[in-house]
């Protein structure tokens, strides 16, 4: 598989965070992409194209995505396009899981790690971490810390793009803070804190000092809890967002 095909396939980790659609096209390139698909052409472009749109309606039109992805995993299998069908499956395993089909996420999910594990062992921690989601969406802390856990000792983990690393840092800090073990979510909630401030990643820094917030405020130390919170709050402002 050719470096910059794992590179993006690695970047799709770092797309997937609470920005929202985790692919935005504008709307001359979706219908070229719908009117490559109308050619009928059985070919490795096309499943290319069934992908994009599939991770293009993931927020907007989900059904429509399964659709996509679904086309797209057949088509990549019946070609033998190995790459393809472990982008497919991603993409369907990101939208069943988000949308409440946690059996059909699962699946998709474990499907894309026993290809990964055969042939691409650099994508297992994209599956390690769709797996994660579906737990994170069960509720289910013990079982998504385990498959976080694999995610942060994958040494692909370095090689994450833009925040893909402080993602995985920010969520067991977070799942550790759901299993009431405090300590633990601080230690990942500050080593996060600490480097995403240097490298500029304001929206790291914000959900790691909500971590540290609501850690505080169970702890009941209120005014370290006010610190954090009001810090999450700065840092969320500065990319826009004004959900803290």
């Amino acid at each position: 598989m050719p470096n910059t095909l794992i590179k993006i396939a690695l970047l799709f980790l770092a797309s997937y965070t609470v920005f929202g659609q985790p692919l935005s096209l504008p709307e001359s390139e979706v219908k070229k992409l719908k009117q490559n698909l109308e050619v009928g052409s059985e070919d490795t472009n096309s499943v290319i194209s069934l992908w994009r749109l599939a991770r293009y309606h993931t927020m907007t039109a989900p059904h429509q995505a399964v659709i996509y992805a679904t086309e797209s995993i057949k088509l990549a299998r019946k070609l033998d396009y190995t790459y393809g069908e472990l982008v497919s499956l991603q993409a369907l395993s990101f939208v069943s899981t988000i949308t409440g089909d946690w059996q059909n996420g699962m699946q998709s999910a474990y499907d894309g790690l026993q290809i990964s594990q055969a042939k691409y062992p650099k994508l297992e921690i994209v599956f390690y971490n769709l797996i994660a989601l579906v737990y994170e969406k069960q509720q289910d802390s013990k079982h998504r810390l385990e498959w976080l856990l694999k995610a942060k000792n994958d040494p692909e983990i370095e090689s994450l793009p833009n925040n893909g690393k402080w993602l995985i840092y920010h969520n067991l800090g977070e799942v550790y803070e759901n299993l009431n073990k405090f300590d633990l979510a601080i230690y990942y909630a500050k080593i996060v804190d600490t480097n995403c401030r240097r490298l500029n990643i304001p929206i790291e820094v914000s959900y790691a000092n909500a971590i540290m917030g609501r850690v505080e405020k169970k702890r009941k130390n209120f005014p370290q809890a006010l610190n954090y919170l009001r810090t999450a709050i700065s840092f969320s402002n500065k990319f826009g967002n004004p959900f803290f």
